[in-house]
């Protein structure tokens, strides 16, 4: 440690050096000291308990949402009214679940369990048949809109990537071309047609100033 006589060879600065580092090193001992008296003074904070992540109406999906409820008893009771309701018959739609389970299970999490592939199906269907918007179904399945405008478009994709091949082959020989263009004869008379395009009536409020733009054909 230095002495008087060092602090005097060396220097006014150097002792103004010294004395400011002492001076900020006591202060700091002071501040650190004064903090551990106060930790020791103050009581454990609580954490607060986290909010419910999902609202409790939303939970109750398995006893009440239209997937495990309605379907469940139109498939028991009444085929022709689960067909209606979904537009394809409880086969066929034990069948696209089984084939769309690959591209659309999710992993299981700590958190939370994923949504069955069946449910994500049957909120699609009912969203292709109806138009009904998200926040609709959202009533009807007790999923969170935001999470059925999330898994629709990828439906959509699973069933397209799956069923392509399968239901819109397209013709690629003069032979199969012909057979086409007989059934339109035999069954429609309507002849030398090759195909058809289908459309869709939405109802919705036009823009204002559009016209006759929004209006069908």
């Amino acid at each position: 440690m230095l002495n008087v006589r060092d602090t005097i060879i060396a220097g006014k600065r150097r002792c103004l050096y010294l004395a400011a580092a002492l001076a900020i090193a006591q202060e700091e001992q002071k501040r650190l000291e004064e903090a551990e008296e106060l930790d020791k003074a103050t009581p454990p904070r609580r954490r607060t308990q986290r909010k419910a992540w999902v609202r409790e109406w939303l939970t109750r999906r398995h006893e009440f949402g239209q997937y495990d409820s309605l379907l469940t008893e139109l498939h028991k009771e009444d085929q022709r009214g689960y067909k209606n309701y979904l537009r394809i018959t409880p086969d066929l739609f034990q069948e696209m679940v089984k084939k769309l389970t690959p591209r659309l299970q999710k992993q299981s999490t700590f958190m939370r369990e994923p949504l069955p592939v069946g449910l994500k199906l049957a909120d699609t269907l009912r969203f292709l048949a109806t138009g009904n918007s998200y926040r609709r179904l959202q009533y009807s399945f007790r999923v969170e809109a935001s999470t059925i405008c999330k898994f629709i478009p990828e439906v959509c994709k699973a069933i397209i990537a799956v069923y392509k091949d399968e239901v819109l082959r397209c013709p690629k020989t003069e032979e199969e071309w012909k057979e086409v263009s007989a059934k339109f004869s035999s069954r429609w008379n309507y002849h030398n047609c090759l195909g058809a395009v289908d459309g869709k009536h939405i109802a919705m409020k036009k823009p204002p100033n559009a016209g006759s733009y929004y209006y069908n054909y």
